[in-house]
């Protein structure tokens, strides 16, 4: 039998050149690329500029990444140095007594504890490894033996243990181990104290009031492999804090157990109720039952009163006085950030849920823009820092939501009442309707309606397609068929009209493929027997099409775009697939001839625009995979492209338009990314370049693999917003653009 480790589940400035007075900004939070799978999260200054830093190590990319503050909230672009394999966890001191702030990172896979010395300017020297005895799970820093030389302090999850009384069960001891430091950036060998089992999280205090430095650590417990399933695991719960006093010279007594509730997962330490005692605050995330939180008062000697119950569970704790009432409050971190505001006392009031690009893995708290108020740093999803600004009454900055249907996976912003507000309209595969959002000109919407139509559509666009100067909507559906909806002009629909298509349509496009002057459609399709085609409906001028014609290409397509790539006044067609773009040269009549293949990732939305403004159509194209990427590639003007430039945009991103979103007459890119539930905007210079992205945050949460974005001016003060939709949230987010 084995047990199972805890840790297996567990606005924007240019760099360069004729970019740099480029700026574009939204009221939004905003999303910092970092390295890969961000673990914990520091805040100091690390380059003596009196602003705040924000340090994230990257468990996945193995290192570090510092990015240094502006002052006003915003972070420059992360430089990464190398850390280790497998960085958990993240402290920050001046180890070598040098006046500048070091940085020690907690090596999971090595087992050691690598130190960067900084060099004062936000950089930092190569690491030096200090190794362990045990499995590392977390670490702080501080003088545990009154030298006034920083000390590290290393939680292990635990060393492997055989029972005496059970000789084939295997457990998880959890282990402390002190580093004393020595003045010049180097350590003692560790030297290790016993915790309970499944130690997981650490916090440091003086919590008997005698001058010497603590230590509170969670007991998660551990799980017991019973047999060759997948599922054959029994969670035996932890269901204590163990608390060990420092004797002031660097070591520690043996531990005492205070009862924390089952399966505590994180503590932090702080003086919740104003008595000048510190106490203690612990998240409970159990294996198999709802988690929750224990606050645990203490009484100045050293002991805690029972734990008390604070509704919602998390994986992350920190204490901070959020609110700006003189009242610690907790900070949660875990699927969302949680602030839960604090009366002072001990008890606590309701949370206020925020987002990040992601689950949030760890939440640090400082003031980032020196207005007085603390806001949040968080490490976020697959490559992210979330940066939250707050408002001053413990709410965070965040995009405004309107409730919309569910499962959307495509959106388009049009007047379809003609009062001259900018709409939305959803398409929505989980209510299996059409949501419209109608526009009151001031960034809010009406109530929404709901339009019900076939199930599993997948894409939306708005045209005119009975020229009656109003209005329609065309969709495509997963279950075989398009749908249009004639517009009445007051934002009402007719009846659905279906036509049935062979195979599963993915995207969809207009424009007048025989120049008859009525529009007709062009869907992309995964086919029964090829792998893909593009289906060609001719319109017929009443909203009505024409049998449908197929031609095969492309591998498994999933989006579609119209526009005359060869400038010989025909339509032609971009179809892309799971590893291919296939262009369809249209011959003005209505039928299409092949026009040449790339090799491109899998694509998942395209724009068709002159990035490059040489008169040549240019094609941008969204690839969905976990870190996702656009590809821009500038048309040569006879229907070939030159070689794509690839973009790094957020994660899974899912669609893609062309956009000015700074008002300087050179078009941008704004990408939707489902995973990471933010848009990236690539501000353009006019000759083909763009900028790197910068992050805004959706409001509500991410998943799923849709993600839609349009542009409008919602509320029509003549700078474009940006509306957002994602498959998994109900909701609309709507970015107010506030570009100076």
């Amino acid at each position: 039998m084995k047990t199972r480790s805890l840790l297996g589940w567990f606005w924007a400035v240019a760099a360069a050149g004729g970019l740099a007075a480029q700026t574009v900004s939204f009221v939004a939070r905003r999303d910092y690329p970092a390295g890969t799978s961000p673990q914990s999260v520091a805040v100091a200054d690390f380059n003596g500029d009196s602003k705040p830093d924000v340090a994230v190590v990257n468990r996945d990319s193995r290192n570090v990444s510092v990015l240094l503050g502006n002052g006003d909230g915003s972070l420059q672009p992360a430089r990464h140095s190398v850390a280790g394999a497998g960085p958990r966890g993240v402290a920050t001191a001046d180890f070598n007594g040098d006046g500048r702030l070091d940085l020690a990172v907690l090596n999971y896979y090595v087992s050691h504890v690598s130190v960067l010395l900084g060099n004062g300017d936000g950089t930092f020297q190569a690491p030096s490894s200090f190794s362990l005895s045990v499995t590392p799970s977390s670490l702080l820093a501080g003088d545990f033996n009154g030298d006034t030389i920083p000390d590290l302090v290393v939680l292990s999850e635990g060393e492997w243990l055989r029972s005496i009384h059970e000789d084939h069960v295997e457990r998880l001891m959890g282990a402390v181990s002190i580093l004393r430091g020595v003045g010049d950036g180097s350590f003692t060998a560790p030297e290790n104290y016993h915790a309970g089992w499944g130690a997981f999280s650490i916090a440091a205090g003086d919590f008997n009031r005698d001058g010497a430095l603590d230590l509170a650590v969670t007991n998660w417990g551990y799980l017991q492999e019973e047999g060759s399933g997948i599922y054959d695991w029994i969670y035996f719960p932890g269901t204590t804090v163990s608390v060990l006093f420092g004797q002031g010279d660097g070591t520690f007594a043996p531990r005492l157990e205070y009862p924390a509730g089952v399966g505590p997962v994180s503590v932090a330490a702080g003086d919740v109720n104003g008595d000048g005692n510190l106490d203690l605050a612990v998240v409970r995330s159990p294996w198999d039952t709802p988690g929750g939180t224990s606050v645990l008062l203490g009484d100045g000697g050293g002991g805690f009163d029972p734990p008390r119950d604070v509704v919602g569970g998390a994986s992350y704790v920190t204490l901070a006085d959020v609110t700006g009432d003189g009242h610690l409050d907790l900070v949660q971190g875990g699927g969302t950030v949680v602030v839960v505001p604090g009366n002072g006392d001990g008890t606590f009031r309701a949370g206020s849920i925020f987002h990040a690009a992601g689950a949030a893995w760890a939440v640090a708290a400082a003031d980032l823009n020196a207005d007085g108020r603390a806001d949040l740093a968080v490490a976020a999803g697959l490559s992210f820092v979330t940066i939250l600004l707050n408002r001053g009454d413990g709410s965070m900055i965040e995009t405004p939501v309107f409730a919309n249907g569910s499962g959307t996976y495509s959106i388009v912003a049009a007047d379809f009442d003609a009062d001259g507000n900018p709409d939305v309209a959803s398409a929505n595969s989980g209510s299996n309707d059409v949501s419209l959002l109608m526009g009151r000109g001031d960034g809010s919407f009406q109530p929404l309606r709901n339009f019900p139509v076939v199930d599993g559509q997948v894409a939306i666009l708005a045209a005119d397609f009975n020229g009656d100067g109003r209005l329609d909507l065309a969709m495509a559906h997963w279950g075989q068929s398009i749908s249009v909806l004639l517009g009445n002009g007051d934002g009402s629909f007719q009846a659905a009209r279906n036509s049935l298509i062979a195979g599963h349509p993915k995207g969809i496009a207009t424009g007048d493929f025989n120049r008859d002057g009525n529009l007709d459609l062009a869907v992309a399709t995964w086919g029964f027997g090829p792998p893909g085609s593009v289906s060609v409906l001719l319109g017929n001028g009443d909203g009505t099409f024409r049998t449908t014609v197929s031609y095969v290409g492309g591998d498994y397509p999933r989006a579609v775009a119209a526009g005359d790539f060869n400038a010989d006044g025909n339509v032609d067609l971009a179809v892309g697939g799971s590893s291919t773009l296939a262009i369809f040269l249209g011959r003005g009549d209505g039928t299409f001839q092949p026009g040449g293949t790339l090799t491109l990732p899998a694509a998942h939305g395209m724009a068709v625009a002159d990035w490059n403004r040489d008169d040549r159509l240019d094609l941008a194209v969204a690839h969905p995979h976990q870190f996702g990427s656009i590809s821009l590639l500038l048309g040569n003007g006879d229907g070939t492209f030159r070689a794509p430039v690839r973009l790094a945009a957020g994660s899974q991103t899912a669609s893609v338009s062309a956009v000015d979103l700074n008002g300087d007459a050179k078009l941008d890119l704004v990408a939707a990314n489902a995973l990471s539930f933010n848009v990236s905007v690539f501000l353009g210079d006019g000759a083909g370049a763009l900028l790197p992205a910068v992050h805004f945050g959706m409001g509500g949460y991410g998943g799923g693999l849709g993600a839609t974005a349009a542009a409008a001016d919602f509320n029509r003060d003549g700078k474009l917003d940006v509306a957002a939709a994602n498959l998994s949230c109900a909701c609309l987010s709507v970015l107010i653009n506030n570009t100076p």
